[in-house]
Formats: structure tokens, C-alpha cells, sequence
């Protein structure tokens, strides 16, 4: 969801059992938002990845009657990202660009004669030689 904020994403979730933790704590903190959840959706008989919604009342054929008589029923939760996680994602976006931009270690400021050097930066420079040496 944080790669691709601009997709929808869904995940569906046997009747009766909870959301997992992860989704939970997310959805509890306002991070990711449960806009729309629906209900009667069923294992696809083929595909065990796939879902179709049946409507106890419209089915159509002879499988849609065996899952809805037989088959598990799944929810599926919408979710997305809330708009305070995609500030904060940019946010933090833009602080690594400058961070990345600002990686000289050389200062040229009133030091001894002139020049000193950040040492922090220096270490990160050296690794980043060092890696691209390999």
C-alpha cells in the first residue's frame, strides 16, 4: 500500500474470524482506513486466490448454489491509505532526497583553516566508496 498509494486494496476475511493484528493496530491508528466493507463473497471452486460475491437470493447456476450451500463466506474490506500517511510518507520522501543531496563531508566554514569536516558524513561517504568499489 505505502509503494503504490493509488491502488485500491482489499482483503477478505472469513465470517466470524477477526482481522489480523497488523491490519488491525493500522486501521486503529488512522493509517490505513476501512472506507467500505461487503459481505457474501465465496472461494472461487477454481482459484482459491480469487472471490465472487453471490447473493444468496440471485444465483445463477449450479456452483454459485453448491458455495453458498457449502462454501465459507468471506467480507472484504476495502482499505486505503489516509491522507495523514501520504503527507507523512512524503514527508519522509523529502527529507531522504535532502539528505542525499546535502552528503559532502567537506564544510567550508570558519574551522581550522577554513575547511572541516563532518564526521558523521564522512563515515556515510566512505561507505558509499567502498560499495561502489565491490
Amino acid at each position: 500500500m505505502y509503494v503504490h498509494p493509488e491502488y485500491d486494496f482489499y482483503i477478505f476475511v472469513r465470517e466470524g474470524v477477526r482481522l489480523c493484528s497488523l491490519v488491525q493496530r493500522s486501521l486503529d491508528s488512522n493509517r490505513v482506513l476501512c472506507p467500505a466493507y461487503k459481505g457474501n463473497y465465496y472461494a472461487h471452486p477454481q482459484n482459491d486466490r480469487d472471490f465472487v460475491c453471490i447473493r444468496p437470493d440471485e444465483v445463477s447456476w449450479d456452483w454459485e448454489q453448491e458455495l453458498v450451500d457449502k462454501g465459507e463466506r468471506y467480507i472484504r474490506y476495502e482499505l486505503k491509505l489516509s491522507d495523514m500517511s501520504k503527507r507523512d510518507m512524503q514527508i519522509e520522501q523529502h527529507i531522504k532526497a535532502l539528505k542525499d543531496k546535502d552528503s559532502n563531508p567537506l564544510e567550508l566554514k570558519p574551522n581550522l583553516y577554513g575547511v572541516g569536516v563532518d564526521i558523521p558524513k564522512l563515515f556515510t561517504w566512505i561507505k558509499k566508496l567502498c560499495a561502489r568499489g565491490r
